[in-house]
């Protein structure tokens, strides 16, 4: 705790004081004065009264002996009036607020003496009792309450330092003694006196006890863990949750650990839990919720668990109905109520526990059962019920649907005459809502491609290797192919054409093959040797190879002489005249007589030497040689001589036919031998002819024309090669496209399939795309699926359809594979085990009040074996025996706290209760519950917290708050005063971090629906669960009574009035059994109904038994006095309407319905509009088409009202979902079944989240709605009530109280026997309807 956490306790805790203390002038306890109105000054001595009413021996006295002066009111009207306001209080705040003042303090503020006040001084709390019914004749009899010193008195007076004598003082001293101590504490302030007089009156602050509890438990206070927390407001902090709870975790308790003595719904049920788990708890009632009958299941298992507990409430009606229903159960004996208007006095609370004590030691109830025989059975129906709901409702993964939506979805495509396909989906486990919306995708871009998906149509391309995804690449480059195949057969057939002109080739040229023919030998002839055009084509080849090889030898012949030669002489050898030098060389001379010829010598001598040595010196090494080697070179260069002489010659053949290849001796033989093989092979192909080869080669525009062609075919049979390959490639599976076939198929066909294949691009996209997705849609599963669609005659838009039933089919299969209540779910053996149950849930009750009883008398028995507690029973006895001068309650309490609080270990109190008879060292309890905690202020409940481990607030934060009308029973109303509003206990307590806040949400109260609609969307988000009736008439619902004329004046519209009196006698004529209550919008116009009720009463004296004051079926009230009551019919005279001043012009200050203040006009509404069980008339002088909007929320919010309520609460504007279109195929499915066979069928009935599923009209009486029979489905409604008290008992048993025919469905069931259902259905229907 930090530094300065202890001085803000210390200041709360004085804020606190402060409060109750009250520091408004105003306050009657400071200035007698301001309670003029309500004061009866009496003419009996001062002093004989203090003797009379402070003495041991208390008396009543007549109100004759007190001698009422007479004023200008009638003093016995007023104090008929104090006496009700005072038993109002009491039941209302729990304390008396009435009085017999005994003197009154004149005095002046020392520190602004203009201010005078007269403060009375002493205080006596008494009870009026009226004599008769008719005269107004009264006792004032004393009460057992603690007679005080005006505590704000002594307050105000301890701050100018001036001690009045203690309360205590006034038992132990004389009149004039007491008296005589208050005029010595005053007797230093000037003009200060005391005046002697008395009166009767009301202080409805008087709260002396609270103050005295809070000063002399300061330090308790301050040290109390909740107490801290409040008085620091910590609105954040660690809050331990994780053990408290949450509503589906309810039916994991084990029920013998329960102690509940009344059904309690699952929202009352997590409440019980966090109590008993120590939770501190705020708990938000609405209206009808059952705040009672919770509180009363949380004392039953506090007390189960040996807790003691104090029970709060400032109305006493709010204890009595706790009591009340604990009696009921037989364990009133486990109760104390120590309220004012229960426990007047000691003796009183002496005969309780006496009573009690004696039932307790003479009872054989401790002896123990074996109640494990009754809870077993209970335990397992249970288990059972909600395994069925589990298994039903359960979202399997991944396909997050439960097998009851599954049904209903399998109905739904039924209706729709889904066929059904039966197939199995691979890797079921896998699929999800996710997959299967793939799937759908997926088959609505297959059904575009249903003529490819069942084979009618086809296409060249489905054998393909190209793959999806399809794409302007894919496209361009199979498109770029066909066409250059197309070029290709367009070109080659152009070139053939001339070709063949050119070449005068009469072959057909036609395929790839004839081109890879004719290409070779056009390039063939391109590829002609040089010069071969000048050869002669006419000469025979064998001719031409005669001649080349006669050719070669002479230049063979000449190429080797000359080379020999030229390698022994240089070239001028060649210029001589070497024949003339051969001759000389072969000259011969015969006979023995050539040595005398002159001319032998002269060969010999001169010729022959001469030419030898010149030809020597031509030799390239000079040396000399033989003549024989000389005469061999000499002959070797004539022959070559000779050789080239034949070369030369132009009728040389071989010059004739080998044209310019031929170059005499240098002719280059190896050209001539290729153009002599080129020739060869020219003979040889069978396309080309010499002559036409020999023109073209000798034409230059020819050669070049066929240039350009070869071109043109080579580049046409690469594209056509490239093309095959192609068609080969993505048509492996076409005959025509094996490579072989291509080269032998005509061009012409070639290009009738390419362009086949060109115009089915297109539907090969379609193809790749179909396949893309057939691929996709297998690779999830549904291979099996395809097939058998594929076989079927099912239209493409039921395609998903199909393949959505068949994936129900298949999960839910797997479902009721995994699940065996479900696979073997009988409707005959569940109903039994519901009833069982149900009958169990109920025992339970029963069976716990037993226990309870048992552990009470336990407790009491071994209690009573301690010394201490037997000397407590003993001091017990001795009170009741005594005739007087008994302890008081307080005193008692504090001396024998361990027997009472075992004997009574709940205790029923208000706050100021509290303070008065406990000691607060005395008694700690385990839990404090303050019920109604909305209108318990907060520094009133301090006491009762500081007393208490644990806290439990229960209220309606969106009900009324403490206001300064509330606390005072005699406020005069008031519209334009802003009101005061004060700290309540309740919504202090939610911002709290150490209180956990749970709401109630079940609303039980309304057997109209109507009556509670316009809150639970307006006020509570429409989150109260509340239930439809099954018919409209006069008896339940809203109604508007509109006056006539009604005029409001001086706060109250005696029209209305009137009008209210005659529809009071109209209900008691027609409906006397129903209880009445009447709620006005201020005090005045109660008096005014009161007033007409008094007057009718003389005409209808029948209705004044029923009318009178204390009557439990019957009040009066004022809107700020109703809260936590509740009638049958509920009359709500609005009061405010057009006045005489401004006729036609309405004045929009609705007095407390229009406080903005803390939405106290809304809150007042709210409490005014929900107190009715059966029937709520709002009777007023306007409608609301008079109230204008524009003038504010709270005139908005009427007008509302107002229109809701003329329509007869049919006109609500709907602020939540709209849950009537919800997709409900299960429910819709039977509800179409019904209306075929002519029933008038309501889907959803009911406004709030928990409707009927479907509703069968009773058409029989035209005009009249009334249902005939309810239809509860195990569907989303009935799983989402968290346990199986809610879904299988509690829901219908609520239902036919309400007067409802319920008839269960169970969809598995229906599912399984679908005919057989429907058919027990409308045998159920028509048996009701022949009943009727």
């Amino acid at each position: 705790m930090s530094i300065s956490e202890p001085q803000k306790i210390e200041d709360k805790i004085n804020y606190w004081k402060k409060k109750l203390i009250g520091e408004s002038n105003k306050n009657p306890l400071v200035d007698l004065r301001q309670n003029q109105k309500r004061l009866v000054p009496l003419l009996r001595d001062a002093s004989f009264l203090y003797s009379h009413f402070t003495g041991d021996e208390l008396e009543s006295l007549p109100i004759s002996e007190l001698e009422p002066k007479q004023t200008d009111e009638d003093p016995l009207k007023l104090l008929d009036e104090l006496r009700k306001e005072a038993k109002s209080t009491i039941e209302e705040k729990g304390f008396n607020s009435l009085f017999l003042v005994i003197n009154a303090l004149t005095w002046f503020n020392p520190e602004n003496t203009h201010e005078k006040y007269v403060s009375p001084i002493l205080l006596i709390p008494v009870r009026l009792e009226k004599i008769g019914r008719k005269l107004l004749d009264f006792t004032l009899h004393p009460i057992d309450d603690d007679i005080a010193v005006n505590f704000t008195l002594v307050n105000r007076l301890r701050d100018y330092g001036i001690t009045l004598p203690d309360s205590d003082r006034v038992k132990e001293s004389s009149y004039e003694d007491f008296f005589n101590e208050v005029r010595s504490a005053i007797s230093k302030q000037p003009n200060w006196e005391v005046q002697e007089t008395a009166h009767i009156t009301l202080f409805p602050d008087a709260k002396a006890a609270m103050i005295q509890d809070l000063e002399q438990n300061q330090e308790k206070i301050a040290n109390h863990p909740i107490l801290q927390e409040l008085a620091l407001g910590r609105t954040s902090g660690n809050v331990n949750n994780t053990s408290i709870l949450q509503e589906k975790e309810l039916d994991q308790i084990d029920p013998s650990l329960i102690y509940q003595i009344r059904d309690a719904d699952s929202s009352q049920q997590v409440v019980i839990e966090a109590v008993k788990a120590g939770s501190n708890c705020v708990v938000q009632g609405p209206p009808g919720t059952g705040k009672s009958q919770t509180i009363v299941n949380i004392i039953t298992e506090l007390i189960g668990q040996d807790k003691k507990v104090l029970v709060v409430a400032e109305k006493q009606t709010a204890l009595e109905v706790v009591f009340k229903r604990l009696k009921e159960s037989k364990l009133e004996n486990l109760c104390l109520n120590l309220h004012h208007e229960v426990t007047k006095k000691a003796k009183d609370l002496f005969n309780q526990l006496v009573q009690t004590y004696d039932e307790l030691s003479e009872s054989n109830e401790a002896q123990q059962e074996d109640w494990e025989i009754f809870f077993k059975p209970l335990r397992d129906y249970r288990k059972v019920l909600n395994d069925h709901v589990k298994g039903l409702h359960d979202k399997k993964q991944p396909l997050n649907q439960s097998a009851f939506k599954l049904y209903g979805e399998i109905l739904r495509l039924d209706r729709e005459e889904i066929p059904q396909l039966e197939f199995n989906l691979s890797n079921l486990q896998d699929w999800s809502e996710t997959r299967l919306f793939d799937a759908k995708k997926l088959l609505e871009e297959l059904g575009q491609f249903e003529a490819i998906f069942r084979g009618r149509q086809k296409t060249l391309w489905s054998s393909s290797p190209v793959k999806y995804p399809w794409s302007s690449a894919i496209y361009q480059d199979l498109r770029v192919n066909l066409d250059n195949l197309s070029s290709g057969i367009k070109l080659a057939q152009n070139t053939v054409s001339s070709l063949l002109q050119l070449l005068n080739i009469n072959e057909t040229i036609e395929n790839l093959y004839d081109l890879e023919e004719l290409q070779p030998a056009v390039n063939y002839i391109l590829n002609a040797p040089s010069n071969i055009e000048t050869w002669s084509f006419s000469t025979d080849l064998d001719d031409l190879a005669r001649l080349y090889l006669n050719l070669e030898k002479d230049i063979r012949d000449y190429r080797s002489i000359n080379s020999d030669l030229n390698s022994k002489y240089v070239r001028d050898f060649f210029a001589f005249d070497l024949l003339k030098i051969s001759e000389i060389f072969a000259r011969r001379f015969t006979g023995i007589f050539r040595f005398i010829k002159p001319a032998y010598w002269k060969w010999l001598l001169y010729d022959k030497r001469r030419e030898r040595q010149r030809l020597i010196a031509l030799r390239q090494d000079h040396k000399h040689i033989s003549e024989q080697e000389l005469m061999a070179d000499i002959e070797d260069a004539l022959k070559r001589q000779n050789i080239l002489i034949k070369l030369q010659d132009r009728n040389y053949q071989a010059r004739q036919v080998f044209g310019s290849s031929f170059e005499k001796e240098i002719t280059d033989l190896q050209s001539i031998q290729q153009g002599l093989k080129w020739l060869e092979n020219l003979n040889k192909n069978r396309l080309l002819n010499k002559e036409t080869v020999a023109a073209v080669l000798n034409s230059r525009e020819h050669y070049q024309k066929l240039e350009e062609l070869l071109n043109d075919l080579q580049l046409a049979l690469s594209q056509i090669q490239e093309g095959c390959k192609f068609l080969n490639k993505h048509f492996p599976k076409e005959r025509l496209t094996a490579l072989d076939v291509l080269k032998r198929t005509p061009l012409n066909e070639i290009e009738d399939f390419r362009r086949q294949a060109y115009d089915e691009l297109d539907l090969f996209q379609q193809w790749l795309d179909y396949q893309e997705i057939l691929d996709k849609l297998e690779a999830i599963g549904t291979k099996e699926f395809l097939a058998k669609l594929r076989d079927t005659d099912i239209l493409p838009d039921k395609w998903y359809s199909v393949l959505r039933k068949g994936f129900y089919v298949n999960w839910l299969r797997h479902i009721h594979f995994d699940n065996s209540e479900l696979r073997n779910f009988s409707q005959n053996l569940h109903e039994q085990r519901i009833n069982e149950f149900s009958e169990k849930d109920k025992q339970q009750y029963e069976v716990a009040i037993n226990r309870l009883k048992q552990l009470h008398t336990q407790r009491c028995q071994d209690c009573l074996k301690q010394p201490e507690a037997q000397e407590q029973v003993s001091n017990l006895k001795g009170e009741i025996k005594k005739k007087s001068r008994q302890q008081n309650i307080r005193q008692f309490i504090k001396k024998n706290a361990q027997i009472v609080t075992t004997i009574k270990p709940c205790w029923l109190m208000s706050p100021l209760g509290v303070c008065q008879y406990v000691d607060a060292d005395a008694v700690e309890f385990d839990v404090v519950i303050f019920d109604e905690a909305s209108q318990v202020r907060t520094e009133n409940a301090v006491s009762s917290i500081m007393r208490a481990k644990q806290l439990i607030v229960v209220g309606d934060s969106k009900q009324l708050p403490p206001t300064a009308y509330f606390e005072s029973a005699g406020a005069d109303d008031s519209d334009d005063e802003e009101e005061e509003v004060y700290e309540n206990l309740l919504d202090e307590c939610s911002k709290l971090s150490i209180m956990i806040t749970r709401t109630l949400s079940w609303h039980y109260r309304s057997q109209d629906e109507s009556l509670i609609a316009f809150s639970n969307q307006e006020f509570y988000n429409s989150k109260l669960i509340s239930f439809p009736n099954p018919a409209k008439d006069a008896s339940r619902g809203v109604y508007f009574h509109p006056v006539e004329g009604g005029i409001y004046a001086n706060r109250e519209n005696i029209g209305e009035a009137e009008e209210v009196a005659k529809l009071t006698v109209q209900h008691y004529q027609q409906n006397s059994q129903q209880s009445l209550g009447i709620i006005t919008s201020s005090k005045q116009q109660a008096k005014a109904i009161k007033e007409q009720l008094k007057q009718i009463s003389i005409k209808h004296p029948e209705i004044e038994e029923f009318c009178q004051e204390n009557s439990e079926k019957f009040f009066v009230k004022s809107i700020d006095d109703v809260q936590g009551d509740e009638r049958d019919v509920i009359f709500l005279s609005f009061g405010f309407g057009f006045d005489n001043k401004n006729p036609g012009k309405l004045n929009h200050n609705f007095g407390y319905f229009s406080k903005k203040q803390q939405d106290l006009g809304k809150r007042r509404l709210n409490v005014a509009i929900t107190r009715a069980r059966c029937k709520f008339v709002l009777v007023a002088s306007i409608n609301h088409n008079h109230i204008s909007p524009e003038k504010g929320e709270q005139a908005a919010l009427l007008k509302d009202y107002f229109a809701y309520v003329e329509s007869g609460g049919q006109k609500l504007d709907e602020k939540g979902d709209d849950l009537s279109n919800l997709d409900l195929p299960f429910e819709e499915y039977i509800s179409q079944v019904l209306t075929e066979r002519g029933y008038l069928v309501k889907k959803r009935v009911g406004r709030s989240a928990y409707p009927i599923d479907l509703v069968v009209m009773d058409n029989s009486q035209p005009g009249k709605e009334e249902s005939l029979l309810g239809i509860v489905c195990d569907g989303g409604t009935y799983s989402k009530y968290p346990t199986a008290r809610d879904r299988d008992r509690l829901r219908q048993e609520v239902l036919e109280k309400l007067g409802w025919r319920i008839y269960k469905i169970w969809s598995r069931e229906w599912e399984r026997n679908r005919e057989d259902q429907i058919k027990r259905l409308v045998e159920h229907i028509e048996n009701l309807r022949n009943q009727k």
